[in-house]
């Protein structure tokens, strides 16, 4: 017994022992494993390789329970891994205290690690402070510009002088902690949402460069929220989106205001923060940058954020308002085009009755035309849950400056994310447009008729909008149908045609390449334009500056010296002969000629069009005055044309007139390039042109008659050498005398007055010719167009250009020096042989010449005007059609043939029948098919 009692008394003690030295072993708690921080808390993560089962970090202890921002986030911690009561200090007994680092920085947020804080101040912790920024860009305690401020509560502290005024130790506050130290900016209540915490956890966010599509990252979640400077719930908002921000994308998040921390201040202990992201705005406005935008959250644009920074939050919040997850973690949405309306009638600052029905309507056809689905919703009405699934659906969301916008924070982005943003005119803020910009969403501001994009030079100078009670506003609804139907229509076009458009010649890269080559970089080099172009970026970029800064006076100077080019030599170099630009004038006119028939529209410049309406009209007269018509042919795509000039074939297509639709996937931008330099080419030609069948060129345009809708009439034809451009040499060089001729007894005949009498001369003789019935009828109506049809017909026929040329203008031969009896002056061609000669003007030029036509109201004037004209014909209409028409009756006797595209009354009258038997009435087609017969 006793020596089975010994027995049991051995095991007894051995048990206890390895239970003693098996609570020490697994206690990990002995003043030796506990020291100080080594290096940034972040190094897995920022390395790339975070692992929860990895070594402890040096200096960390045995098991590295302190150090819990290895741990991968989202996923599950460890129970292993958490801090332990006992470990919430960290100690510096044998070793220096850890220095604080600097990971991130802008003016007003940046990211520390090892940040400390001891009493009222932060404190970083460094021997070599000329490393740091200016502290007045991390915290500063106010002042408008960086000489006024001043640093705020943090400063900078030496390793001994802190292990001095710390003690031998610091309370340890693990994890990752957001601190915003705005406070009065928190009036505005969503000063939280769209900026605060987008630029908290963009700035920290820089950290992992590779967070997926699907919002997974290995940065930890924020352990907790400080607001130092405001009272417990201040930092929330009305409708709870700051609450719901921070609880649903971080649950274990902790909310700390002024309140807790004035507790943890009044302890007399230092505490050590792993890292701490610090954001305020009085810092951010030390930035050079800031008054640009006025918005802190604009700093962090500098930042190389990655991608899918906000995901992970955008995430998170979507997934707890009801919208679930696809196995890649990307939020599950339908991805058809929504366009959103949010509708703000019957409050402070609303759109005009009219125009919010007009905008409704315009939305919902552009359902029914491509399909797409919008949506027209009224926020006030909807949860929260409700608005921020709506947004995550939007493709486009349109609102009026306002806290509604705010749901663009949980749109999805894609190419055609935008938001459309409607201001009164006058007023402009970047609220809206910066958070837009940081999260990848394309921003628009409407001012009327008037817009403006993000990131362009043409923005507005910033000025909020006033307090308003009820104020209606308008906008340009079909300005912004178009502008959406841009925005979807353009990425759409852009991403089916991106496969194969490249040069494959970058042995096995499949990245995008344009290759040049070396002789064509070499001659553009020296190209002219290239200079003028480069004047223009800096003036543009000159402008801008002015403009932002309010020098208005220096921004009209720099308009009115804005640099500009000319193209003539391009014209030269790439026709050396003028037949060559003829044979090239098929585009050129196809493009003037379309661009004459468009309505303004914000894509084409008001400039392009009207030149294109002049040049068009320009060689219409010209066609017409020399007959030079051949063909033409009605087709569903337009009116086809094909003219003769100077034995080439010139073919031109023109649309109808009717209203133009402007196509959205049209890149007017090249379009505009063709139409510069074709504006140019055909100045040079029509000149040409103009002169060589003795015309002045440009010719002048009658201005009461364009207002009136005289169309081409509009347009006169000047002779060369005609009465006003007949001035004498001396009157020229002097600028001001005309050439007089002197009758004797102080009376004196200017040149005018002698051509107004030779005119009165012709036109006496015609009156004796005609009788008094033609000249007490419609001499003044009828005979002068006539007249001046038949000169048209004589000139075209190889007749006199006018009767103004010289009859006694022959050549006068020259005696030869080698002979008097040289037989080759007697054969040189005269000026009046030339005018003879035969041209390739046929007979069927005079197709139309013994006629008289007239337009109804419901046939296309403008092409049968055009196509008799260069027949021969006079043509009339009614003069609701339009000003200058030599017969405005249908019942002039001298019509001979009506065209009409309507059906003729039944039964007739007996006026009507007999007014049938002495005219035709032919439909638009007849006269076509009599040209082409």
């Amino acid at each position: 017994m006793a020596r089975s009692s010994g027995r049991n008394t051995t095991t007894y003690l051995a048990f206890f022992i390895l239970i003693f030295f098996s609570y020490f072993y697994f206690r990990g708690d002995s003043d030796d494993a506990k020291t100080h921080h080594d290096g940034p808390h972040l190094d897995p993560v920022l390395l790339g390789f975070p692992d929860p089962n990895a070594e402890p970090l040096e200096g960390s202890g045995e098991n590295g329970g302190v150090d819990t921002l290895a741990v991968p986030w989202p996923g599950v911690v460890p129970f292993g891994i958490l801090p332990k009561v006992t470990d919430q200090r960290i100690k510096w007994d044998k070793e220096p205290i850890a220095q604080t680092s600097i990971l991130r920085h802008t003016h007003g947020w940046t990211v520390f690690d090892s940040l400390y804080v001891f009493g009222d101040s932060f404190y970083i912790v460094t021997d070599t402070p000329d490393d740091f920024p200016d502290l007045r860009d991390i915290l500063s305690s106010g002042g408008d510009t960086a000489t006024d401020a001043k640093a705020g509560n943090i400063k900078f502290i030496g390793t001994k002088q802190a292990m001095t005024l710390f003690g031998r130790s610091a309370s340890h506050v693990a994890g990752v902690t957001f601190i915003s130290e705005d406070s009065k900016e928190y009036d505005d209540e969503d000063h939280f949402s769209l900026e605060v915490m987008p630029g908290l956890w963009r700035t920290f966010a820089t950290l992992d460069p590779d967070i997926s599509i699907g919002g997974n990252t290995y940065l930890p979640a924020p352990s907790r929220f400080i607001f130092p400077n405001l009272a417990s719930g201040q930092w929330r908002d009305h409708r709870k989106i700051n609450a719901m921000m921070i609880r649903a994308s971080f649950p274990s998040t902790s909310v700390e205001t002024k309140q807790g921390w004035k507790d943890r201040r009044s302890i007399k202990q230092a505490y050590s923060f792993d890292i701490v992201v610090l954001a305020q705005t009085a810092a951010a406005r030390q930035s050079p940058t800031y008054e640009e935008s006025r918005r802190a959250l604009s700093n962090t644009l500098g930042f190389f954020a990655p991608r899918n920074w906000w995901v992970p939050v955008r995430n998170s919040v979507l997934e707890a308002a009801g919208m679930p997850r696809g196995q890649t973690g990307v939020i599950e949405v339908d991805r058809k085009v929504m366009i959103t309306y949010i509708v703000t009638q019957g409050r402070e600052l609303a759109l005009e009755y009219e125009i919010h029905r007009k905008l409704s309507d315009g939305l919902r056809a552009l359902e029914r035309d491509y399909n797409w689905e919008a949506n027209i919703v009224i926020m006030d009405k909807m949860t929260v849950a409700e608005q921020m699934e709506m947004a995550a659906k939007s493709t486009i969301i349109i609102g009026i400056h306002g806290r509604f916008l705010t749901s663009l924070l949980w749109m999805i982005p894609s190419p055609s994310s935008t938001v459309i943003e409607l201001f009164l005119p006058g007023y402009f803020s970047s609220k809206y447009q910066i958070p837009a910009k940081a999260l990848g969403i394309e921003h628009y501001g409407i001012w009327n008729s008037t817009y403006f994009r993000s990131g362009s030079d043409d923005k507005p100078p910033l000025k909020e909008h006033p307090r308003l009670e009820d104020e209606r506003m308008q906008v340009d609804t079909d300005m912004i149908m178009e502008l959406i139907q841009e925005r979807i229509l353009e990425p759409e076009k852009l991403s089916s045609n991106s496969v194969a458009s490249y040069v494959k010649a970058n042995h096995g890269n499949s990245a995008p390449t344009s290759f040049y080559h070396v002789k064509d970089i070499a001659f553009l080099a020296h190209e002219p334009i290239i200079q003028k172009l480069r004047d223009h970026k800096i003036f543009l970029r000159r402008m801008s500056r002015a403009m932002g800064k309010q020098e208005w006076g220096r921004a009209k100077a720099l308009e009115e010296n804005r640099p500009t080019y000319k193209l003539d030599h391009v014209v030269k170099e790439r026709y050396p002969t003028f037949i060559d630009a003829v044979r090239d004038l098929d585009d050129a006119i196809c493009c003037v000629v379309l661009g004459a028939s468009l309505s303004q529209h914000r894509r084409i410049p008001k400039a392009d069009l009207e030149d294109c309406a002049r040049l068009a009209a320009e060689w219409q007269l010209y066609v017409t005055h020399t007959r030079a018509l051949r063909k033409t042919f009605l087709s569903i795509k337009g009116i086809y044309y094909q003219a003769e000039v100077m034995g080439e074939t010139v073919t031109w297509v023109a649309p109808y007139q009717f209203m133009q639709k402007i196509p959205m996937d049209v890149d007017f931008r090249v379009m505009r390039s063709f139409l510069e330099f074709y504006k140019t080419l055909l100045g040079f030609v029509f000149y040409k042109l103009y002169s060589d069948v003795g015309l002045v060129y440009p010719p002048p345009l009658d201005l009461k008659k364009d207002a009136m809708g005289g169309g081409v009439d509009a347009y006169r034809l000047q002779p060369v050498g005609g009465p006003s451009a007949w001035v004498d040499v001396d009157a020229k060089a002097d600028g001001k005398k005309k050439k007089k001729v002197d009758l004797g007894d102080g009376k004196v005949l200017t040149s005018k007055q002698v051509q107004k009498t030779i005119a009165s001369m012709e036109v006496e003789d015609e009156e004796e010719k005609g009788g008094e019935e033609a000249a007490e009828g419609n001499a003044k109506d009828v005979a002068e167009p006539l007249a001046i049809a038949k000169a048209v017909s004589t000139t075209a026929a190889g007749g006199p250009l006018d009767d103004t040329l010289p009859s006694t203008e022959e050549f006068i031969p020259q005696p030869s020096k080698t002979s008097s009896t040289d037989a080759s002056s007697s054969n040189l061609i005269t000026l009046h042989a030339l005018a003879n000669l035969p041209t390739s003007t046929s007979k069927s030029t005079k197709l139309f010449e013994p006629y008289v036509f007239f337009i109804s109201r419901e046939s296309p004037r403008h092409v049968l005007e055009f196509v008799i004209k260069s027949f021969g014909g006079v043509v009339g209409w009614p003069a609701t059609c339009g000003t200058g028409s030599p017969i405005e009756n249908e019942d002039d006797e001298r019509v001979t043939h009506v065209v009409i595209d309507r059906p003729l009354p039944d039964p007739m009258s007996e006026v009507d029948r007999e007014r049938r038997r002495k005219r035709k009435y032919v439909q638009p087609q007849w006269v076509v098919d009599c040209v082409n017969a």
